[in-house]
């Protein structure tokens, strides 16, 4: 059993954030006809957040968006 603290803990979102800086114009995802890089993906990812943000009136509180998959909707 490993007891978590906070220093073990790391979202999703440094995770990005970090692999950005290291290959901003990598693949993240693709499909037949589509790709996305992590400078791509970070980019949509804080402009979608900070839209929901304002318009939800919520700060940094998790929410559940379902979609179709797509590469447009990676994020």
């Amino acid at each position: 059993m490993r007891i978590l603290v906070d220093a073990d803990v790391c979202p999703v979102v440094y995770i990005v954030e970090r692999t950005t800086k290291k290959y901003p114009n990598s693949v993240v995802c693709a499909d037949l006809e589509n790709k996305i890089t992590y400078q791509e993906l970070e980019n949509n990812a804080k402009c979608i957040a900070c839209g929901l943000m304002r318009k939800l009136s919520v700060d940094h509180r998790p929410i559940v968006i379902l979609m179709e998959k797509s590469v447009h909707y990676f994020v």
